[in-house]
C-alpha cells in the first residue's frame, strides 16, 4: 500500500509543475455564472486518501472547469481503528459498499457519477442502475475508436454488448523472454498469440544447465514466489473452472478437467522448467529476488508496472559495470544487463480474448437518477478523453484508455502492444461472495491439498477428492450460517 501511494505522490509533483501550462491545454468554462457540484460516489477505497483520489481523476477537470467543484463520496472504508483491516475484512467491506451504494443511488440525494470495481459493474447494469452511454457519446462526437479493447470489449461484455461505463486506465500483463537465452539454444523467440502448450514446449527446449548454472524455461512470476497454486489458477482462469456450483452448495474440482490442469503445471515443475522458491537464506545476491533479472529465467510473466523495474535494473548494472572499468580495468562478471522484449500472454484454444491480470482502473458510469447527468457526462468524456490521457500518460503506472498514449517510455524500444490486447475475464460469483463472504476459503483448501501433491504426498485424484470432500463439508456449514468460517483458515 505504501509503495502504490508513493508512486502516486510522485505523480503529484509532476502533476502540480504542470499547472501552469494546462491553461494552455484546456478550454475553460469560466464563463458560466453558477457553480455547479458534481457528486462522486466510489466504492475503491479512499476514504482516508481522499487526496489522492482527488490527484487521479478530479484535479485536472477541476482546473478545466473553475465552476465546478466536484462533491467525494467514498464508500466502504478500508481501515479499521485506524489500522489496515485484515484481508477478510477487507474482502466483506468491499462486499458490503456495493449495497451502501446502491441505496446511496436511490436516495434522496444521489450521486451523479459512481466509481466501482469491474466486478461490481454487471450487478449495476443488471439492475438498470447506470445510463447506457453509446448513444450520447455518439451526439457528443466523443470517438471510441481510439480506446483499447481491453477496456471497450470488457465493459460491453458485461452490458450484453451495450456500454454503461468508460475506464480511464488498465493495468494487464505480457511474456517477457530473455533474447540471450533463446539465441544460445538456437531456439526462435515467443510470438504473440501463443497458445499455454505451445508456450511450455518452448520453455522445455530453453531449460538448460544445472545448479547456479540452471536457466528456467518459465515462471508464472519473475520475481521468486513460492506459491505456484496460484499460478496454477492464473492458467485456468480464463477457462473459467469452476470450484463450487453457481449456488455455491456444492463442489465441482473432483473432474477430468480440473486433474489435467494440476498435473500441467505439476510436470512442469517436476522437470524443472519452473524456478525453485527464492532461498532468502542463501540467495541475496545477484538481484535474486527475481529470476528473470538476474538471468535466470527465460520466459515469465510480467505486469507493465514491471518494465520500469527490469530497465532500471539494466541502468544499474551499466553502471555497476562502468565503475568497474573504471577502477579496475575489467568488466563486470556478476550479472549482465539483459536483452528482452515481450509477446502477448498465451491463450487457449477457444477463449482467446480472455486475458489473466487484466484490470480495469477506475470504471465509472452515470446514476440514472442523477439531476445532472450532462455535468456527468461532461466529466466522463474528459477523464477517458485524450488531453487527460496525454498528461497522465507521462507518470503512470497504468495503460491509457487512449491507446494511443502507450508508448514506451526512457528511451525503450519493446512490443508495448503485447499489454494491449484480450478482454478481462468476466466476473462471476460477485453476488454469491455477498451472501457468503468466506466462500472463498475453499480455495485455501485447495492450496493444501495442491502443495500435498506438489511434495509427493499424495496422488492429483485423490487431492482432488480431499478438496471436494472438505469444499462440501465447509458449503453445507455456510449453508447454516452464511458468515461462517473455515477453522483452517483464520487468522491467529
Amino acid at each position: 500500500m505504501r509503495k502504490w501511494k508513493n508512486k502516486i505522490l510522485a505523480a503529484a509533483l509532476t502533476f502540480s509543475l504542470m499547472v501552469p501550462v494546462l491553461s494552455g491545454c484546456f478550454k475553460s468554462d469560466s464563463s458560466s455564472e453558477d457553480e455547479q457540484t458534481l457528486r462522486i460516489a466510489t466504492t475503491l477505497g479512499f476514504g482516508a486518501d481522499a487526496e489522492i483520489f482527488r490527484l487521479q481523476y478530479t484535479e485536472l477537470f477541476e482546473y478545466a472547469h473553475p465552476n465546478t467543484r466536484i462533491e467525494l463520496i467514498p464508500i466502504g472504508e478500508e481501515r479499521s481503528g485506524g489500522q489496515l483491516a485484515a484481508e477478510s475484512e477487507l474482502e466483506k467491506n468491499r462486499q458490503d459498499s456495493l449495497v451502501k451504494l446502491k441505496e446511496l443511488m436511490q436516495g434522496d440525494h444521489p450521486p451523479d457519477v459512481v466509481m466501482v470495481n469491474y466486478d461490481q459493474l454487471p450487478e449495476l447494469i443488471k439492475e438498470n442502475r447506470l445510463l447506457e452511454l453509446d448513444a450520447k457519446l455518439k451526439k457528443d462526437k466523443f470517438s471510441l475508436s481510439g480506446l483499447a479493447d481491453p477496456v471497450v470489449k470488457g465493459i460491453r461484455q458485461v452490458g450484453n454488448g451495450s456500454l454503461f461505463a468508460l475506464a480511464p486506465t488498465f493495468s494487464s500483463s505480457a511474456l517477457i523472454y530473455n533474447k540471450k537465452i533463446f539465441d544460445e539454444a538456437g531456439i526462435p523467440y515467443p510470438k504473440n498469440n501463443m497458445n499455454w502448450e505451445e508456450t511450455f514446449e518452448l520453455a522445455k527446449k530453453v531449460t538448460t544447465g544445472e545448479g547456479e548454472d540452471k536457466k528456467y524455461g518459465f515462471s508464472f512470476s519473475t520475481q521468486s514466489q513460492t506459491d505456484l497454486f496460484s499460478g496454477m489458477l492464473l492458467y485456468t482462469a480464463p477457462l473459467q473452472m469452476r470450484m463450487y456450483d453457481e449456488q455455491g452448495t456444492k463442489m465441482t474440482v473432483d473432474t477430468d478437467e480440473w486433474e489435467k490442469s494440476w498435473n500441467t503445471i505439476l510436470e512442469l515443475n517436476k522437470a524443472g522448467v519452473l524456478p525453485n522458491p527464492l532461498n532468502m537464506t542463501q540467495d541475496q545476491k545477484n538481484m535474486a529476488f527475481d529470476d528473470f533479472i538476474s538471468g535466470k529465467l527465460a520466459m515469465g510473466i510480467v505486469t507493465y508496472s514491471q518494465i520500469n523495474q527490469i530497465a532500471q535494473a539494466n541502468k544499474q548494472v551499466i553502471g555497476q559495470q562502468s565503475n568497474n572499468q573504471k577502477t579496475t580495468g575489467n568488466k563486470a562478471k556478476s550479472v549482465s544487463p539483459i536483452e528482452w522484449d515481450v509477446v502477448s500472454l498465451p491463450v487457449h484454444p477457444g477463449t482467446s480474448k480472455w486475458t489473466p491480470n487484466l484490470n480495469l482502473n477506475g470504471v465509472m458510469g452515470i446514476n440514472n437518477r442523477s439531476s445532472k447527468q450532462k455535468l456527468a457526462l461532461q466529466y466522463l468524456e474528459f477523464v477517458n478523453g485524450e488531453e487527460w490521457a496525454r498528461l497522465r500518460s507521462k507518470n503512470s503506472y497504468n495503460l491509457m484508455a487512449q491507446k494511443k498514449y502507450n508508448k514506451p517510455k526512457d528511451g525503450l524500444n519493446y512490443n508495448i502492444d503485447a499489454f494491449i490486447q484480450g478482454v478481462p475475464v468476466p466476473p462471476s460469483d460477485y453476488k454469491l461472495q455477498q451472501e457468503k463472504p468466506n466462500i472463498n476459503m475453499v480455495q485455501g483448501m485447495g492450496r493444501k491439498q495442491f502443495l500435498e501433491v506438489l511434495q509427493g504426498n499424495i496422488g492429483t485424484r485423490e487431492a482432488l477428492k480431499e478438496w471436494q470432500a472438505s469444499g462440501n463439508a465447509f458449503l453445507q456449514k455456510l449453508k447454516n450460517d452464511p458468515k461462517a468460517v473455515h477453522e483452517a483458515n483464520e487468522v491467529k
